[in-house]
């Protein structure tokens, strides 16, 4: 039986009957035998690589950086369990600039009208600190949970949270 050569290694790797027969038959063929080896090693690499680019591509093309904060706050959330009826106390949020140019505070925009926030006029300067200074109506008896987004011309916005307990008024 002679071994019929095919003109393309794909078609050489899905003669397998050929192949099959060439590994039966005599020795004569072992070039050939060789050949179909070496080739089917080829297209498998070619495959995994394909395969691999495939669906690395995409991460690398469309992967997402994370976004360094440029206002470092060193708390983004506090709580008071016992606030007093009818108290002034005030929510104070410290921030630094981490950015390497100055920061202002675009807006503060409170979740409810029972929040207000004051926020800096004056732009923050590189590793200076800043505050936020947020008061909340404590008219209202009960637990509150209350979120504050500050808006900055640098980096994402950022939320800050008030949680409480306003106890009853004394009588």
């Amino acid at each position: 039986m002679r071994f019929r050569r095919k003109s393309t290694p794909i078609e050489l790797l899905l003669d397998w009957p050929t192949v099959i027969q060439c590994l039966l038959g005599c020795g004569r063929n072992l070039r050939h035998i060789r050949e179909l080896l070496v080739n089917f090693v080829k297209i498998r690499v070619m495959h995994k690589l394909f395969f691999l680019l495939w669906f690395l591509l995409p991460v690398v093309l469309f992967g997402q950086t994370k976004p360094k904060k440029s206002l470092r706050f060193e708390t983004v959330e506090i709580i008071r369990k016992d606030i007093p009826y009818d108290s002034k106390d005030l929510f104070l949020f410290t921030f630094k600039n981490k950015s390497k140019k100055p920061v202002s505070i675009l807006s503060v925009q409170t979740s409810c009208g029972c929040t207000t926030a004051q926020k800096p006029e004056e732009p923050i300067a590189k590793n200076k600190k800043g505050q936020i200074s947020v008061s909340y109506d404590t008219k209202r008896v009960g637990e509150f949970v209350k979120s504050i987004t500050v808006t900055s011309n640098v980096g994402d916005p950022v939320v800050l949270t008030i949680r409480g307990n306003v106890l009853p008024e004394k009588q």
